[in-house]
């Protein structure tokens, strides 16, 4: 087998989940098939490769810019340790180990979806 077929997907085992058997076409003015050309030429790889990568690539850097980063994750789980522990702290009302856990535990599964909320609304 081919490497470099390999790689493009061109022989895959007929019950392979990374088989290509979608396509995509668009229409090109001249002007804009001779710059995909080029830039094809320019990297070594055929039009629908570059395009492929292309497209792989910005779904990528659009996939990561929308995930909080992970110091954005511990200050949203710092602040709701704080408000949650402090405030009834502040009132005089001590809070047993069961409740301390629970708390905790609350904490580490909502700081993530919080922190996602926050990135969400940043790019309104």
């Amino acid at each position: 087998m081919d490497l470099e077929q390999e790689q493009r997907g061109i022989i895959n085992a007929p019950d392979d989940p990374l088989k290509r058997i979608y396509s995509v076409g668009t229409r090109l003015n001249p002007e804009e098939n001779a710059e995909l050309e080029a830039l094809a030429s320019a990297r070594h790889v055929t039009p629908g490769e570059l395009l492929r990568t292309l497209m792989k690539e910005e779904t990528q850097r659009i996939s990561q810019t929308q995930k909080p980063s992970r110091e954005l994750v511990e200050i949203v789980g710092l602040r709701l340790m704080l408000t949650n522990f402090l405030k009834p702290m502040a009132y005089g009302k001590t809070q047993t180990k069961e409740e301390v856990d629970v708390l905790t535990a609350t904490i580490r599964d909502r700081k993530k979806p919080l922190a996602q909320e926050i990135v969400d609304g940043a790019k309104d």
